[in-house]
C-alpha cells in the first residue's frame, strides 16, 4: 500500500466557463498563468473550459487551447449544451479518468503558481494516499457568493445547513488571514469551495463512484448538487473529511445573478440533493429544530429560516 504521492501522479484541472468577453480574457489569463507554471509545478496540468454562444467566436477558445497543447498541457475545451453547468465540470474533471489522484479547482479563484496552493494540493494527496480518504479540500480564505449582503448571508446559512451535517478536521497550516471569514465557516468548515483532490484508490471511491453513476439516470447533476453529494456522500462513507485553507480570490461571476435566479437555483440543488440516497438523512437534519437553533448563533434567525425553506423547498414561508 502506498503512504506516499509523487507529485507527477497527481493531475490538477483548472475550470473555466466562457459565456462573454470578459470570462474570455479570464480563459486568457488562466493559460498565461498555465503555461508560466511549466517548470515550477510538478503536477500534470490540465486546463477545462466550457463555452456558451457568446460574442466570442468558438475558434478564438480553440487558438488558445492549442498554446496549452503546444506546451504538452492538455486542454478540454468544448461547447456547453443544456446538459451543462457546473457540476458537469466537476465530475469531468474528477470521474473521466478514474485513476489516481485527481484535483479540480476553479481557474479563476485559485492560482496555480501560488507556491501555498501547490504545497497545500501535495500535502492533501499525501494524506489522502495514506489515510486511504476519498476527497480533500482546500478551503477559502475569501468567500462571497452574491450580492447584497442578505442574499450572500442566504447563501452561506445555506452551504452551513449542509456542512454542519457533517465532520472536517481542517488546518491553517500557512498562516493565512481568515478573519474575513464568517465565523461558522471557522466552525463548520468550508466543504463546497470548488477546490476538491479526489483519491481514485481511496477505500471507499468504488462505493462512491458506483453511488454516484446509479444516481446520474434520477438525479440532475448538473448544478452544484455535484459538489454537495461529493462532500456529504464521502463523509457518510469514510466518517470524516479533510481539509486546509489555501489563498482565493473572489468569486465575481457568482455576485452578477439576480437573486430571484439564485434562489431558484438553490431550490433546483436541493431539491436535486435530497433524491440521493443520503436525502432522508439530510431532510432529518435540516428538518431538525436544534439545526436552526446552532445556526442562529451565526446568522440572522429570519435568513435561517429562509434558507431551511430552499433548502426543503418549502413554499409556505
Amino acid at each position: 500500500m502506498k503512504n506516499s504521492t509523487d507529485a507527477r501522479d497527481i493531475t490538477v484541472v483548472q475550470r473555466h466557463f466562457v459565456n462573454n468577453r470578459e470570462s474570455f480574457e479570464e480563459l486568457n489569463s488562466i493559460i498565461e498563468r498555465t503555461v508560466s507554471a511549466i517548470g515550477k509545478v510538478p503536477f500534470n496540468l490540465q486546463v477545462d473550459a466550457s463555452y456558451k454562444q457568446c460574442d466570442v467566436n468558438f475558434s478564438s477558445l480553440l487558438k488558445m487551447g492549442k498554446v496549452l497543447t503546444d506546451n504538452g498541457i492538455r486542454a478540454n475545451f468544448y461547447k456547453a449544451d443544456s446538459s451543462d453547468g457546473p457540476g458537469t465540470m466537476i465530475s469531468n474533471g474528477l470521474f473521466s479518468e478514474r485513476k489516481g489522484i485527481r484535483a479540480i479547482i476553479d481557474g479563476t479563484m485559485y492560482d496555480i503558481n501560488n507556491q501555498v496552493i501547490c504545497d497545500a494540493i501535495n500535502h492533501m494527496a499525501s494524506f489522502l494516499t495514506k489515510k486511504r480518504k476519498i476527497v480533500a479540500f482546500g478551503l477559502r480564505t475569501n468567500i462571497s457568493l452574491a450580492s447584497p449582503k442578505s442574499l450572500n448571508d442566504l447563501r452561506n446559512v445555506y452551504e452551513m445547513f449542509l456542512a454542519s451535517f457533517a465532520r472536517m478536521k481542517f488546518k491553517n497550516p500557512f498562516g493565512l488571514d481568515l478573519r474575513g471569514l464568517n465565523p461558522a465557516y471557522r466552525k463548520f468548515g468550508d466543504m463546497f469551495p470548488g477546490f476538491y483532490i479526489f483519491n481514485h484508490d481511496a477505500e471507499n471511491a468504488a462505493s462512491f463512484l458506483k453511488a454516484f453513476d446509479e444516481l446520474k439516470s434520477s438525479v440532475d447533476f448538473r448544478g452544484f448538487t455535484t459538489d454537495y453529494y461529493l462532500s456529504l456522500k464521502s463523509y457518510v462513507l469514510d466518517k470524516s473529511l479533510f481539509g486546509i485553507f489555501v489563498p482565493s480570490s473572489e468569486n465575481i461571476s457568482a455576485k452578477k445573478r439576480h437573486p430571484s435566479e439564485i434562489e431558484q437555483l438553490l431550490k433546483n440543488d436541493s431539491r436535486e440533493l435530497l433524491k440521493t440516497d443520503i436525502g432522508e438523512q439530510l431532510r432529518e437534519h435540516i428538518s431538525d429544530g436544534k439545526t436552526s437553533q446552532t445556526l442562529a448563533k451565526y446568522f440572522d434567525p429570519s435568513i435561517v429560516l429562509k434558507a431551511k425553506a430552499l433548502l426543503l423547498n418549502d413554499d409556505s414561508r
